[in-house]
């Protein structure tokens, strides 16, 4: 896999976990919020 391929699927991940639970949700922007610089620098 590539490591574009890892953060889609991260990101499908995170939108469920908005769905399902708001702290999750949360802490899933954060996460997302880090990796955004790491997709931009690969």
């Amino acid at each position: 896999m590539t490591a574009l391929n890892i953060f889609y699927n991260l990101r499908n991940i995170i939108s469920k976990n908005i769905i399902y639970d708001k702290k999750t949700a949360l802490k899933s922007q954060e996460l997302l919020m880090i990796l955004r610089p790491v997709k931009l620098s690969v």
